[in-house]
């Protein structure tokens, strides 16, 4: 098989870079593994025209004070992908310690040290929902929350539920 049929054959599914890196052929397979098996309350889907940039959509997890909101995240992926981690960015505004006003994360799985070639989106995401479950109020972004959802939860509580109904409805 020649390298222009290998091209013709990746780009039955939708092609998005014209050159085809290993990190444009992996992230093809993972948006074809998560069409086919999505994960609970998420959905994610790369810029039609760039396999790079990916938006997800997550509900706010069951049980917890982000139930019932809609939050959008932008994951941006390095052309090194799968052996850099990706950028992640929560568009949409939340009351987290673990979430900046800006959108930048502390992820412990997207972090440096932490990160494995053989993590993938669905690994990233999943910790994403994670995170919405349980704060990691000792290794906050946002000093102040942390330090609340750890001294006065029912105050983290109502702040959080009133900025999810505020940005995420």
């Amino acid at each position: 098989m020649t390298s222009s049929s290998v091209v013709d054959i990746a780009c039955s599914f939708p092609c998005f870079v014209d050159d085809y890196s290993i990190a444009a052929q992996r992230l093809h397979a993972e948006f074809k593994q998560l069409s086919q098996l999505p994960l609970q309350g998420c959905q994610a889907s790369p810029n039609s025209e760039n396999i790079f940039q990916w938006v997800a959509v997550i509900e706010g997890p069951k049980e917890t004070v982000y139930e019932g909101g809609t939050f959008f995240v932008e994951l941006n992926f390095h052309k090194n992908y799968p052996f850099v981690a990706p950028e992640v960015v929560f568009l949409t505004r939340i009351y987290h310690c673990n979430i900046s006003n800006q959108g930048k994360m502390r992820l412990q799985v997207i972090s440096r040290q932490s990160w494995r070639p053989s993590f993938g989106v669905a690994t990233v995401l999943q910790s994403i929902i994670s995170l919405l479950c349980n704060c990691d109020p000792y290794n906050s972004l946002v000093p102040f929350i942390g330090e609340q959802y750890r001294q006065q939860p029912e105050e983290f509580n109502k702040a959080a539920r009133i900025w999810t109904e505020r940005f995420a409805h």
